[in-house]
């Protein structure tokens, strides 16, 4: 019984790929803009745009996650036709999620302090357009999500250096103009071409898997001996383990890289011209802090279950546990490394306190950015998963305090969490460190996933909070 084309199987199957991120980009946007602290703004603006380019990033990302795009691409069916069902659905994700945002967020006055309503359009564009092409250029959703953020970067910051060649250092207002009508110009050519490349690409799209290379390469271009097996060297296990979460981790240093390209452009802009209105360091500094937090916990453990590999490493002659921990202290050196003390080194550190209040929340982030991953079947959804999670501890925690703040105003009235020192807030994350971990570490060593054991692990984490949030009324 078919009731038309929206519920024809293609369009089923479409929705039911994008309907998770969908739900999750909107659960943040909903819960921030419904929370009365305007530091959830940022959150929110970021689950948003990270959800708009995660669903055109994933219309077609997802059958590479799947490893559905060989069958997918063998059915009985024109192409063209199949991407026309993706785009509808697509764009129906995408219009429903701008008008939630403009409805909650835009018509605040407080977001239209601190952001300005034309990043709704880019994001719209690039995740429209950007998104899909890039995903079938690099192969990879994650990939296509991280590409279609530098191309508008790159525009701004090529009007900004254009626009000095062109007006001066004294320009001014001149040169910022410039720099917006070139990204707007930029991008829409960029668009146009998207859109005809992915038409024609999605034409001749293959599915590159199988079994591997065909052709046995010879010993002696390897430099071995024709016919003698070269011995077996004896390598440290540990050794090759962290070179595997380093692998896992590629994107991140081209994350890395991204910023360290847009630090030296803009540090380049600041010291040419005094009067130049770009974006401030620090903004990007913390976008940076944001992306990179999330990305190391989220390909760490889910890049893992969806590359096919996490089943058999439990075969290997080291304890689960082990490599458990081997994972976590790259996740979080790394995080030390290139989210801390890679931008303390550009950008100047400041007193040391500012550092360690810097620490506490991206150490929480990372840690919970791990732990989502641990439940998730690829990276993506980890990330996008993380976005709600965040808002909602955050809201969980404004209603908690000021749940105990009320019941401390008969004894007079009292500052509530006035200002936590940083050991306390140290001591208190790493409480919830050490409880996500262990509970990471159950989901990560079982490829089976029951909603009875992470109700257990939810209660848990609740019961953490409860204590937590009881030892500090009582300080």
């Amino acid at each position: 019984m078919n009731a038309g084309l929206l519920l024809t199987p293609g369009v089923m199957k479409e929705v039911r790929a994008l309907l998770p991120t969908w739900l999750a980009s909107g659960a943040a946007v909903v819960a921030a803009a419904l929370g009365r602290d305007n530091r959830l703004f940022g959150i929110a603006v970021f689950a948003y745009g990270v959800g708009m380019l995660a669903l055109g990033a994933q219309s077609v990302g997802h059958e590479y996650t799947h490893r559905t795009l060989a069958l997918f691409l063998s059915l009985p069916r024109d192409r063209h036709r199949l991407l026309l069902t993706k785009i509808a659905v697509l764009a129906t994700m995408l219009v429903t999620l701008s008008a939630l945002g403009w409805v909650l967020l835009l018509q605040k006055p407080e977001f239209a302090k601190w952001f300005d309503p034309r990043l709704f359009v880019v994001v719209g564009l690039a995740g429209f357009f950007l998104a899909p092409w890039l995903t079938m250029i690099c192969r990879g959703t994650l990939a296509g999500i991280v590409f279609s953020v530098v191309v508008p970067a790159m525009f701004l910051i090529a009007g900004d250096l254009i626009g000095l060649a062109m007006y001066g250092s004294g320009g001014g207002a001149r040169i910022d103009n410039f720099k917006f009508a070139f990204l707007w110009r930029g991008l829409f050519l960029a668009c146009a071409v998207a859109a005809v490349s992915s038409w024609r690409m999605f034409g001749r799209l293959e599915a590159i898997d199988g079994r591997g290379a065909d052709l046995q390469v010879p010993d002696w271009v390897l430099g071995g001996a024709p016919g003698v097996t070269p011995r077996p060297r004896r390598r440290n296990p540990y050794w090759l383990l962290i070179k595997k979460e380093f692998r896992l981790q590629q994107l991140t240093f081209v994350v890395v890289l991204i910023f360290l390209t847009g630090w030296a452009g803009l540090t380049l802009l600041a010291r040419v011209t005094e009067h130049l209105p770009v974006i401030p360091i620090d903004a990007l500094a913390v976008l940076y802090f944001g992306i990179l937090t999330i990305l190391i916990g989220s390909l760490a453990s889910a890049e893992e279950r969806q590359l096919g590999t996490l089943e058999w490493q439990s075969l290997l002659p080291v304890a689960s546990w082990k490599q458990w921990m081997l994972k976590a202290g790259v996740v979080f050196g790394l995080v030390s490394l290139l989210g801390i003390a890679l931008p303390a080194i550009l950008m100047g550190a400041p007193h040391p306190r500012a550092w360690a209040s810097i620490a506490v929340p991206v150490l929480f982030i990372t840690t919970l950015s791990l732990y989502v991953s641990s439940l998730s079947t690829s990276g993506v959804r980890a990330m996008v998963a993380t976005l709600p999670s965040l808002v909602g501890m955050f809201v969980l925690v404004q209603f908690a305090t000021l749940a105990i703040y009320r019941l401390h105003e008969f004894r007079g009235p009292i500052r509530l969490l006035p200002r936590v020192p940083d050991a306390l807030a140290l001591a208190l994350v790493a409480g919830f460190v050490a409880l996500a971990l262990r509970y990471g570490y159950v989901n990560h060593k079982s490829a089976e996933r029951n909603m009875r054991s992470i109700l257990k692990q939810a209660a848990g984490f609740g019961a953490y909070l409860v204590i937590a949030l009881t030892a500090l009324a009582l300080l």
